[in-house]
């Protein structure tokens, strides 16, 4: 319970420190960041540490009203190791625990996935 506090202190902390950038509201979920397509939102009170793996269960909204693309949602890890090493590797899984993909992750990167593992380790 402590180690989930921690991170749920430490995730609002960073997500307090976002830029002012105008991202429609979605009752229970936060605005964590966006491309030029998509914003990336996260669940309220999904943020956890088990096993050591770090997750939260992340929306994908298309930001063009008009475009066919759908929302998606998915279960974002990364392993503690690497949120300590500040390097490693992003498992995203479809809600169904079926790998949608995998990306690189450095401390500081400018890739979406960085940026929100940036939050979940609280760096």
């Amino acid at each position: 319970m402590h180690k989930k506090l921690k991170l749920a202190g430490a995730f609002l902390l960073a997500i307090s420190s976002l830029p002012a950038y105008t991202a429609d509201k979605i009752d229970g979920w936060i605005f964590l960041t966006n491309t030029n397509n998509f914003n990336f939102y996260g669940k309220e009170r999904s943020l956890t540490e088990n096993k050591g793996i770090r997750s939260i269960i992340i929306q994908e909204v298309p930001i063009s009203k008009n475009s066919s693309a759908k929302i998606l949602y998915s279960h974002f890890t990364i392993p503690s190791k690497a949120c300590k090493n500040e390097f490693g590797e992003i498992t995203m899984y479809e809600m169904s625990g079926k790998v949608a993909g995998k990306y690189d992750y450095v401390k500081g990167g400018s890739s979406a996935a960085a940026y929100i593992a940036d939050l979940v380790c609280g760096n």
